[in-house]
């Protein structure tokens, strides 16, 4: 049984072979500076508001426990970057 993903490029290579067109597919506009920052800090204010350590991080590994680890490093990062 094939996945589908090897399904769909089967049917693009026999598409291609036979001369037949292949769709295009139709392009999505990305948001704009505005719309990204404002999920950003949708996302930050979220983030801030349930910091409850590391027992809020589903299936935490060893390392939440530590502050200077990557598992908490990685948001204040992202966050001193935002600002």
């Amino acid at each position: 049984m094939l996945s589908a993903l090897v399904r769909g490029l089967l049917l693009l290579l026999l598409a291609a072979g036979a001369g037949a067109p292949v769709a295009a597919h139709p392009i999505i506009p990305l948001p704009s500076r505005a719309e990204s920052l404002a999920a950003i800090e949708r996302m930050a204010d979220w983030q801030l508001a349930h910091l409850g350590g590391p027992d809020a991080i589903p299936l935490p590994g060893s390392s939440a426990r530590n502050p200077r680890d990557w598992q908490q490093a990685a948001f204040w990062v992202g966050l001193t970057a935002v600002a």
